[in-house]
């Protein structure tokens, strides 16, 4: 019996990159997998020809956001090794997810296997989870309101932020649209 990843249970991603890039990694992998990229409404959908397994992007800008990931009865986890994690290689993306194989080996915490991704490498398991880590710098930064402790509610210890740089730059950025959101909603006689 071939291993097969009966579903993956997503928490959390990011991932944008060029319609283009997209439809070159779709031309990259047509020899191994019978994929189909299709429209539906604004949106694309990369699906694996028979099977159970998509992602759905949207028009984002100049280019496609990852809206949706579907992973089920994916054979030997190709459509999640060969596209899902490239794409997230090849363009910096990150994922929190609980892979679901239906050999219980493969299920490294009981009943699934985490997998991370931050900024396109997967992470190792017990790695911290990137909200522990924008919480812990948010918090050292003094906005504990953006992303309240668990710790208040019994929950266990922030895990240390492990690219603290990234992090704080991200954390800038953000404050920085914010306050440009806020000043052009503010020009416009908004509240």
């Amino acid at each position: 019996m071939q291993p097969r990843i009966e579903t993956a249970e997503v928490d959390s991603f990011h991932l944008t990159l060029t319609r283009e890039a997209l439809e070159e990694t779709v031309a990259d992998l047509a020899g191994e997998l019978p994929l189909s990229l299709d429209p539906d409404g604004a949106d694309l959908v990369l699906t694996r020809s028979g099977g159970d397994c998509a992602l759905r992007f949207a028009p984002l800008g100049g280019g496609l956001a990852l809206i949706g990931v579907r992973i089920r009865n994916d054979e030997g986890g190709v459509f999640f090794s060969h596209v899902l994690a490239r794409l997230l290689a090849e363009h910096e993306g990150d994922l929190e997810a609980r892979l679901v194989w239906n050999a219980a080996a493969r299920n490294t915490q009981g009943t699934h296997a985490p997998v991370s991704f931050r900024r396109g490498r997967p992470l190792p398991p017990g790695a911290p989870r990137l909200e522990n880590s924008l919480r812990a710098t948010a918090l050292a930064g003094g906005e504990p309101e953006l992303f309240p402790s668990p710790r208040a509610e019994g929950g266990a210890p922030d895990a240390p932020a492990t690219d603290e740089n990234e992090i704080r730059r991200l954390l800038e950025r953000a404050r920085a649209e914010w306050a440009e959101y806020q000043r052009l909603k503010a020009s416009r006689g908004g509240k």
